[in-house]
């Protein structure tokens, strides 16, 4: 499981990659409460923070996150407190990726831009 985590994130950061965004930090850890960025990146001088959801081809469709708005809000101010240096007066978002391996070197992947944009529900399950 451990190989098929780390390959869903080479690919989700490589996606990022050839769609220009500079990636700043993989797999970021919050002090104390244990919690997790997968990826923090640049984007047009906005910083983003990007959870990654992965899983092998199935007829499930497309796994979503479950991390909630106070996470995910919890995750920028972390993150910005130790790295202040990053950006004094910049706009951040969150992102999220959806990814479905279909074979051993293909995926399928579902970037979903600014997910906590008034209207979008990234707490709602498809299942």
């Amino acid at each position: 499981m451990k190989n098929f985590t780390s390959k869903a994130l080479e690919a989700a950061e490589m996606f990022l990659i050839r769609r220009g965004f500079e990636i700043i930090e993989r797999t970021w850890e919050t002090e104390g409460d244990g919690g997790l960025v997968d990826i923090v990146a640049e984007d047009g001088g906005a910083v983003v923070f990007v959870s990654v959801k992965s899983r092998e081809a199935s007829d499930k469709g497309f796994p979503e996150s479950t991390a909630s708005r106070e996470e995910l809000e919890r995750f920028a101010i972390d993150w910005f407190s130790q790295s202040p240096e990053q950006c004094e007066e910049c706009i951040f978002r969150f992102d999220t990726i959806a990814l479905i391996l279909v074979s051993p070197d293909r995926a399928i992947i579902r970037h979903h831009i600014n997910a906590m944009a008034p209207g979008c529900d990234i707490d709602s399950e498809e299942e």
